[in-house]
């Protein structure tokens, strides 16, 4: 998981208290819960990492749980705000 800031065009640093690759194994609805079970405000998504999910992420968010603050489409990164 990564922390971004909204003014900056790229990613500013990595944080390694929550492996990216575990939340990428999750179904979508777990993701969700383990996201506000930790009080997770952002969500960046990487297209590349997320080829082997088993499923579209983009078309499983739900405006419910996940707003789109900003989409990097060179880097295939989308910032989502978790509700």
């Amino acid at each position: 998981m990564f922390y971004a800031n909204l003014n900056s065009p790229v990613i500013e640093c990595g944080n390694q208290l929550v492996k990216y690759e575990n939340l990428i194994r999750m179904k979508y609805y777990d993701l969700i819960s383990t996201l506000k079970e930790n009080r997770v405000k952002y969500f960046l998504w990487e297209a590349k990492e997320w080829k082997n999910s088993g499923y579209d992420f983009t078309k499983a968010v739900q405006t419910k749980h996940l707003r789109e603050i900003k989409r990097w489409e060179e880097e295939q990164l989308i910032l989502y705000r978790v509700l």
